[in-house]
């Protein structure tokens, strides 16, 4: 009995640590995206990806506040589509942001994985995620950067996104 109630208790801790990590991951801003891209929540500071419909891969780095930050010394990739033939995209600085050298195929979506490191050596923050340029039925954005639904894919908004390269 005792042995029961000890695993009780690290039971009920673990699960409201994971609730709190939780919370903290999917914290919402106040703000919007400055391009109506996907914003990514898991870097200090935050970035925007916004995919333009030349294919180019804008990130522009915002405050807690929304505001626009200059990059610094950030490293950024992006690796996309076919494992056995993957896209590679690069990026350097151009103004407030660091656009991609290369450009993205738009004309179905892709699973893409980018890569956030602060400096050179610094820990990588890895971002994955279905990208379809499809527009969101609910919303003003894209299918990629949908404000309608949570990282979870649950359907906690009504609407369905099954037709539009992704369910829920």
């Amino acid at each position: 009995m005792k042995n029961n109630i000890k695993l009780l208790i690290a039971a009920a801790t673990f699960a409201t640590l994971g609730l709190s990590v939780s919370t903290a991951q999917h914290h919402e801003h106040d703000w919007k995206a400055p391009n109506g891209g996907r914003i990514v929540t898991g870097i200090e500071p935050h970035a925007e990806v916004f995919v333009g419909d030349d294919g180019l891969v804008k990130v522009t780095f915002l405050s807690d506040e929304g505001a626009v930050l200059p990059p610094g010394k950030q490293l950024v990739t992006l690796v996309g589509g076919n494992r056995m033939d993957p896209i590679r995209l690069s990026f350097k600085k151009d103004g407030d942001s660091l656009v991609s050298e290369e450009k993205l195929p738009l004309d179905k979506p892709i699973p893409v994985v980018m890569q956030f490191q602060q400096d050179y050596g610094e820990k990588t923050h890895r971002e994955r995620f279905q990208l379809s340029m499809s527009s969101c039925p609910s919303c003003e954005y894209k299918e990629y950067a949908c404000a309608c639904h949570g990282e979870e894919d649950s359907n906690e908004h009504g609407h369905e996104h099954g037709e539009h390269g992704h369910s829920h």
